[in-house]
Formats: structure tokens, sequence, C-alpha cells
């Protein structure tokens, strides 16, 4: 590469503060050129023009100045200094009295540059650079040779860069080539060796930062715009409390002779090495990075993200890993005091013409903490060609300059926090909290504080077993989506950790929800029945059914209801809740369905003596305070004491979460056997008034127990609501009063209920039970005969066609074989179990029946069960177990 100059003129500035007075000036200063000008033409690359003493009166507003050169100096002028007469007129300050404060020694300054050589095109500037010459003796880290400006000394607040060029220590040749302050002025030697610069050129104004050059123009400072401004925010030092105004300016530029044939001067025909040969401008972002200091504990991660700027980079044939050989950092946070990041393994993360970055970790093994606070970084980017500071001209290695290694130089800084309390990772809930075996869930919601995605991890486990995550999501600080694979998983209750990096400090953070998800077995899908209670897993056809155990109830009274749902304590227990329905005092109890033991009890309060349960939420549909398993419950009061109630109870202890009433006193068919819950976890039920009568279908919040939409129904016996498999269609049966019985189609949402279609009008002589829905749709009811006498009892099944139904098929049982009175129940291979009781004046035992879900023919039966009457309804669970309450 080769180095041209421009201009260079040095300026010692003295402000003279008055008592009591502040103001600034814009006052012009007109270097004289003294001694003979020399015409012999060389290839000077960078040269010093002037000396000066400027002595600035802020009440005057008027400008002294002192040549400081010998009276004998000779200026060797090169190629670019050749102007036809001195340059006038050419720099200016201006102080924003404004925005200074000259007491503590902080100015703000504007300078004014004008091209010396009006007229003459083929002296067009690039890279021009206004150097603050001043005292310095903070050392940058292992090289003594690097002196710049430290604490309590003059310094530029906002420079462009930094530059070993012109300073006085270094550059101690008589001539243009060097500084030499002369005896016609008391000399000054600023002790710096490493000084800052703003940078002019036309697309600058005073306050634009060089983001703001515009890489086409090259850092021109042309003729036709003639003067550039830039604006120096300077502490200067204090003496005694008082500052002291005085610095050194060196203007420094780069050029190109074009030769004597060149026709045009545009910044195009200048060749790339009119600019200058190191990197002109230089970032540095530490933003990322996250150091800590305590008495006791420091460390953390320096991350220093360079971008170097290279003119000679911007030919397509090199690039700036070419025009760089090192790349140093200084600092006092660095274990070494300086590293190369090239050799340090930096990343190179950006190579275009003309730009590159680099980045480097460093961790806390190679990091000297010595407190809070900001530290600087410097950063030295070192040039592969050339590589010094030798003027290249013939005999240019005799002139004294700077030894080192040619450089750009810019300098940031990096902030170490305090060691704080790290922040607690908590989980609170995860939604939904239980899982299926065999099943995969996406997006698992794991809710809870201060999350992050730096180094996230999370595990599901049980002590001896993790479940398999497919997918980990970070959503928030308060939230997590998984995606669970429960494929082969074991049932069990898992403990929940989420893991982050520690955002304070070393290490990790995690956070542990005990017991905070579990695996059971298989549940259907929601609707499959309003019981919710074919657990089907199992494959295969039931064998005829066996009584497995026997267990008393609480009472001696028939249990009217059966349902059978998921103990929340127990992943893969069942557990068993019968309703009651007697004029004696009853209690309310769950059975686990493994061995028929009591899980609690609790009993009617006051002078409801009737429970009877009415629904159970399956896992996964949310309940009230986050319950799982929630049981919803009918009590009702003899003769009518009391109105009717529905109670959300807790599977976990039988707690009261909340109780609705029913409007007016009822009878024991008022509020009807069933209810069912919707997929979001509403509660859904039929009930009537008393005297008069009036029918109603309610859906119930199930957050509170209040009312969310209640329509008016046609008059019902014992309407039990059951769910479409898709829970947007509600089925519900309509007899024993007037109209005729029917099944009733009702599709939902959040605001009511519309009716859809109605079916067996004429048909059905009586339903004692409401409707199942099979695991294919198809609605299943059971009918009794009005008399003994008639052969009316049936099974029949209806399919749902959209807009209306039709008869799939009907089952008949004869008079001798008796009246279903139980709710019907599906299993797990698509069967249909009936309890169907002897129609006699004294009534008989219940037989089970067995009938293939597709057809209506009757496989097997039990024969006579213990018990006379079954009227609780069936429940099944995954191994196909049939489980009926009987009146004994």
């Amino acid at each position: 590469m080769h180095r041209v100059l421009w201009i260079t003129l040095t300026l010692s500035i003295l402000l003279i503060l008055v008592s009591g007075c502040s103001g600034g000036g814009n006052t012009p200063v007109s270097p004289a050129l003294t001694g003979d000008r020399d015409t012999d033409s060389n290839d000077a690359g960078r040269v010093l023009w002037g000396v000066y003493t400027v002595t600035i009166d802020p009440v005057t507003e008027t400008v002294d100045f002192v040549p400081l050169r010998k009276a004998d100096f000779n200026c060797n002028i090169t190629r670019f200094m050749e102007p036809p007469i001195s340059p006038i007129n050419m720099i200016s300050f201006s102080i924003d009295g404004g925005l200074s404060n000259l007491p503590d020694g902080y100015a703000v300054l504007d300078v004014s540059l004008t091209h010396p050589f009006p007229g003459l095109e083929r002296y067009r500037g690039f890279d021009v650079r206004g150097l603050l010459l001043a005292d310095g003796t903070e050392e940058l880290k292992v090289d003594p040779e690097l002196l710049h400006a430290g604490p309590g000394e003059t310094r530029l607040l906002n420079a462009d860069g930094y530059t070993r060029w012109w300073n006085p220590t270094e550059f101690t040749s008589p001539t243009i080539f060097g500084y030499e302050p002369g005896n016609l002025g008391f000399p000054v030697y600023p002790s710096a060796t490493l000084n800052p610069y703003k940078y002019f050129c036309d697309d600058l104004d005073n306050i634009a930062t060089l983001e703001n050059v515009d890489p086409v123009n090259r850092g021109t400072f042309s003729l036709q715009q003639g003067t550039n401004v830039r604006r120096y925010e300077i502490q200067f030092k204090l003496d005694g409390g008082s500052p002291v105004f005085q610095f050194n300016y060196a203007i420094d530029a780069s050029w190109e002779s074009l030769g004597p044939g060149a026709v045009s001067w545009e910044v195009d025909d200048f060749p790339l090495s009119a600019n200058c040969s190191e990197a002109w401008r230089i970032e540095i972002d530490t933003s990322t990075s996250m150091m800590y200091w305590s008495p006791s504990a420091a460390g953390g991660e320096l991350v220093t993200e360079i971008t170097v700027h290279d003119w000679q980079a911007s030919e397509l044939s090199g690039t700036v890993t070419d025009e760089v050989s090192e790349i140093r950092l200084h600092s006092e946070l660095l274990d070494l005091g300086a590293i190369d990041m090239l050799a340090s393994g930096a990343t190179l993360t950006n190579d275009i013409p003309g730009e590159a970055t680099w980045a480097l970790s460093t961790m806390s093994d190679d990091l000297n903490i010595p407190g809070l606070g900001d530290y600087d970084i410097w950063v030295e980017v070192l040039s592969t060609d050339p590589d010094s500071y030798v003027p290249q001209i013939p005999g240019g290695d005799a002139i004294p300059v700077s030894n080192g290694a040619l450089a750009a130089y810019m300098v940031g800084s990096a902030t170490v926090i305090e060691a704080l309390e790290p922040p607690s990772v908590i989980i609170t809930v995860i939604i939904p909290d239980w899982g299926y075996v065999e099943t995969v869930y996406d997006d698992v919601q794991i809710i809870g504080e201060n999350f992050s995605p730096d180094g996230l991890m999370v595990d599901f486990n049980n002590g001896s077993y993790s479940l398999m995550l497919t997918e980990i999501n970070y959503v928030s600080p308060t939230e997590i989506l998984v995606d669970i694979d429960l494929h082969g998983a074991e049932l069990s209750f898992y403990d929940v950790t989420v893991t982050i990096d520690n955002p304070v400090g070393p290490g990790t953070l995690d956070g542990t929800l005990a017991n905070g998800y579990r695996v059971g077995e298989s549940w259907p899908l929601f609707g499959k029945n309003l019981l919710g209670n074919c657990l089907s897993n199992a494959t295969g056809p039931q064998s005829e059914s066996d009584v497995v155990y026997s267990v008393p109830c609480e009472t001696a009274n028939a249990p009217e209801t059966l349902l059978i749902g998921p103990d929340p304590d127990s992943p893969g227990e069942r557990l068993v809740y019968f309703g009651y329905y007697s004029s004696s005092e009853q209690s309310f109890s769950a059975y686990r369905a493994s061995d028929g033991s009591v899980k609690w009890t609790i009993n009617a309060p006051g002078v409801y003596n009737y429970y009877r349960v009415m629904a159970v939420a399956p896992p996964g549909v949310p309940g009230p305070d986050g319950e799982t398993g929630v049981v919803y419950v009918w009590a009702y009061p003899p003769s009518h004491a009391a109105p009717e109630q529905v109670m959300a109870i807790s599977a976990v202890d039988g707690d009261v979460l909340w109780t609705w009433t029913a409007p007016q006193n009822g009878s024991w068919l008022h509020l009807e056997r069933y209810g069912t819950v919707l997929p979001d976890g509403d509660f859904l039920l039929c009930h009537a008034t008393y005297q008069p009568y009036f029918y109603y279908m309610t859906r119930i919040d199930y957050t509170d127990g209040s009312e969310v939409w209640q329509i008016q129904t046609q008059g019902h016996q014992t309407p039990d609501p059951v769910l479409s498999p898709d829970g947007t269609r509600v089925y519900l049966d309509v007899s024993g009063i007037s109209p005729s019985p029917k099944i009733v189609a009702y599709d939902i949402d959040d605001i009511t209920a519309t009716y859809v279609w109605e079916f067996g009008s004429n048909f059905f002589p009586e339903m004692q039970s409401g409707p199942i829905v099979t695991s294919d749709g198809t609605i299943v009811v059971a009918t009794k005969a009005l008399n003994v006498a008639d052969i009316q009892s049936k099974v029949v099944a209806i399919t749902d066609n959209g807009n209306f139904a039709s008869l799939k098929w009907e089952t008949e049982f004869f008079a001798a074989d008796g009246v279903p009175w139980s709710q019907l129940a599906e299993g797990p291979d698509g069967s249909i179990y009936a309890a169907i009781g002897y129609a006699t004046a004294a009534w008989g035992p219940n037989t089970l029946y067995r009938i293939d879900g597709e057809t209506g023919v009757v496989i097997n039966n039990s024969g006579p069960m213990d018990g006379l009457e079954c009227r609780s309804g069936l429940a099944i669970d995954h191994q196909g177990n049939v489980y009926a309450g009987a009146d004994g």
C-alpha cells in the first residue's frame, strides 16, 4: 500500500478563562509559513505541516498565535503539498457555551476545517482526521510504548478512533515527518503516544457517527464542499481544582497523485492507495457479556465482537482478513492483560468487501475481574501491508518515526455487575398435568417464573425413568411448551424440573415441581359416553363376566348411580363412586377400584339425605382450583325441605369446592341422574321445577358454580345429557311425559344450545336411563316395557346423520328377561353392556348382557348377578372389568 499526505497542522490551544465570565467564539486561525518552500516532489506518505500556540480570550473573542517552528525550518513539500499559496483560514474553533461546563473543565467545541487548496481538484483529501495531542500516562496493557490519557488527564470523550501518528515522542524528525516545537514559543511535548481523533469527510455533519460514512465516497474531503465541521467533547485535566485548557491539534490526511496526464479527479479516479493503509473504522460490541463480582465471587463471560472496516479490502481481489495481521485486545479484565483475538480462536461472523466481524468469548478462567463498574476494552488492529510507519519514499528508513506496527486503535467498554442472588426458577403448574400411556401430547404448558432460553433443559423424572420430550420451546419468562411422547412410559408421578443458565453467576439454576405430572392408563376420548367409563386400551372381546369382589355399600339402600374416575394421588388407580337414593341419613364414598377399599367418605349436609353421583371430570379436563378428577354430586332432601343442589367435590379428599342450588324445591325426578362434563370443564345437567313443572338444560361454570346459560326443554323423566365425540353436540332423552318419548339433539356453545333433530316419537315406550354415545358416534339407549306383559323392552342404536337421525339396530328383550333400568356402557372392544332385571312382581336378580356394537346381536351374558335390582349404571375399566351397583 502507498501512503501520502494532504496536510497536517499542529496547534497548542490555550483557552484563557476570565473570572466570572464564560462564552465562545468562532475565530479563524491563519497559520503562516516560515522558511523556503522546497519544490522537490516525492511520495511522502504522511507529513506534519506546522506547530502553533493559540491563545483565545473568551471575553473579547480575539485570537493570538505564535509559530513554534524554527525560523530556518525547511519544508520539503511533496506532491500533495504543492499549493500555489500558503493555506489561509483553514481552521477555526467554536465553543458551545450552552453544552459546555468550563468551570469543571468540560468543553464542547465545533472544529471547522477548510480545504487549503481551493480550485485544485487534484488535491482531494481522503481520511482526514483532526488529532487531539495531549499528555497521557496510562499504559496500554502489556505494551509500555503505547500511552494514552487516563482518568484525570485531558481526554476526548467522543473519539472516532485513536492513532500513533504525529505523537511527539516517536515522530521526532525536524522535517515534515516529525513533531518539532522549535524555540520561538515555549516548548510543548505532549506525552501520549496514542491520541484520539475526529474523522472529517463530506458525509458527516458535526455530530454524525462513522456509521453515516457512505463507503462509495471513501471518506473523501472534497474541494466542492470545501469545509467540514466536527464536534469535540473534551474533558480537560484539573490542576489544583482548576481546568488546564491546553492541547495540541494536528490534521492528518491521505492522498495520492494521479500524475500529469489526469483529466478528472473524482473519487473513483483515485486508487484505494489514496486512502489510509490501516483500518479506518473499528466497532466494538460487548453487550452480550455477562460478568459479575462480589467480595466472595467473580466470573462470567466477556463476549467481544469486533467489526473492522478497511478501504484496501474494498477491491474484489482482497478481503479484510487479508489486510489484518492481528487483532489485539488490551484490558485490565484479561488475565494476561492482552490477547490476540485471531490466535485465540475468534469466530469470523461476517466478511464482505470492506468489512469483517470477529467474535470471541473469554470465560472466567481467563478473566481478571477486580471489582464492579465499566472497564476499557482497547482494540489494536494491525495492518498486513504496509506494516510500519516508515515513510514510503527514498531514504524513508532513515527518518525517525514510530517503530511499532502500523495499526488502528479504538476503545470500548465492558461492564461488571454485582453478583446478585440468582432468581429462583419456580414451576407452579403443568397444563395438562396428566397424560395417558402410549399417547403423544403437543404443547404441554409449564407455567412458572424466571424461565430463560439460555441453557434451557426440561426433565420429567420419577426417580428411575425420564419421559421422552420431543420438543422444548421457550415462550416467555413464565411459560415453556413441551411435546411429550408417552409410548412405553411408566405409570407414575413425575417430578418436573426446569434448568437454565445462571444469569448472574456461574453454573446453572433449576426449579422442580414435585409430582407435577402423572402418567396413567389410557382413558377414552372425551364424550365417548357420559360416564367416561370405557378405559379402553384393551383389545379383543371380553369373556363372560365373573364377580371379582363384592363390597358392601356404606348404607343398606340401593345405589342409584355409579361412576368411575381417576385417583389423583395414585397413577393407574381408579375410584368408584356410588350415589344413593333413600329416606335415611346418607354418606358418600370413593372406593378404590383395585380392591374395593374406601379412600374417603363424607356425610350428606344437613337435611340432604340423598346423594347421586352425576359426573366425573376425566383426566386433563380442568376443575375448580386446579383439582383433578372432580366429582359432581346431586344432593336432595326429603319432602322438599330445601332446594336441590349440585356439589363439585374434590376427588382427593371429598372437600366441597362449590355448590349450585336448583330453582324451586324438587322431587326425585327433577334433578336427573347424570350430567356431563364438557371439554372445557363446564358441567351440563337437566332439571325441572316443581308444581308447575318446567324442564331445563343448564350449563354451569366449572370454576365457581355460576350459571353460563339455560334453555327450556320438553318434558322428561330421566334425561341424562351425553356428548358427541367432538364435544359440540349433546343428546338427551325426553320420555315419560307428553309428547312421546324420543332422543333430542342440540348443538351447544358458550352462548346457548340449539335444537337440531329428534328421533323416536311413538317408537320408544319409555326410557328409564339416558343414552350413551359409543366411540364411533353411535347413540345407544335402553327402553323398558310400559306393562310387564309387553315385550317391548329393547336396546336401540341410532345413527346421527347431521341434520337427522336413523335407526342402526334394535335388540328386544321379552317380559321374562326383564327391564333395563341401569345406564348402558361400551366396552373396550365396542361391545354394549346392559344390566337387565327380571320383570316380575317380585323383582329378581339382574343379568349382564354383552351385545355386539355393530349388529345388536347378544354375544353372551353373566347369568343372574348378586343383588335384586341394578339401577346404578355400569362402568368398565381398561381390563374389561364391569362395575355395577345392585340393591341387595
